[in-house]
């Protein structure tokens, strides 16, 4: 991934940081971000419950959202 970051100014009139950055390059951070999260999300794994009059066993947890649609 490539980012365009930072051409630095130092005049005395004006000090200080100007940045640019590509909006495909942010949107590719974004969903490379969003994959992430939603691998962690779905390799989960959630316990069984006991219960008086039975149990939930096996439970499972799956977002089948696409990053493109976050």
């Amino acid at each position: 991934m490539m980012l365009t970051l930072a051409n630095a100014h130092f005049k005395a009139f004006n000090p200080g940081l100007t940045a640019s950055l590509d909006w495909n390059t942010m949107a590719s951070a974004k969903n490379t971000f969003m994959d992430k999260v939603l691998e962690i999300v779905n390799n989960q794994a959630l316990p069984d419950m006991n219960f008086t009059n039975g149990a939930v066993k096996g439970n499972t947890l799956h977002i089948a959202e696409y990053k493109e649609g976050v």
